[in-house]
């Protein structure tokens, strides 16, 4: 809540999950202390934050997602004329999300890109075939 009182247009999305992660813990650690009496000496936990998907996903920052246009418009911040703003025809709020989050952390994987290319050269080459999706 502090971050986001201060200016959350200047802190970069990941840095706010970081920090409520680590205030989570912080609040757990506090927990188990006042529920069953015991006391954490001083510098004898080390709390390390590990990104399980590191290495599976580029992360695109706000600067960039930004300068790329990606979600709004650099110049309006309209959303329409961004990238997403223009191939966003999903049906659901969820799909929306979905779409969102694979423009901002897109594989990093050579083998789901390549399979990406694949289909979507299929459906450029097969046009029923897309007018049916």
């Amino acid at each position: 809540e502090f971050l986001r009182n201060v200016s959350i247009d200047q802190i970069d999305a990941e840095i706010l999950a970081r920090y409520t992660v680590l205030g989570a813990t912080f609040a757990l650690l506090k927990y188990i202390e006042n529920s069953s009496g015991m006391s954490f000496p001083r510098a004898s936990i080390k709390l390390q934050f590990v990104d399980s998907n590191e290495g599976e996903f580029l992360t695109i920052d706000r600067r960039t997602a930004l300068g790329l246009e990606i979600l709004a418009n650099a110049r309006t911040g309209d959303q329409k004329s961004s990238l997403f703003g223009v191939i966003d025809h999903t049906k659901t709020g969820v799909g929306a999300r979905f779409l969102r989050q694979e423009l901002l952390r897109p594989s990093a994987s050579v083998a789901t890109i390549r399979a990406r290319q694949d289909a979507a050269a299929f459906l450029a080459e097969n046009d029923q075939v897309l007018e049916a999706v």
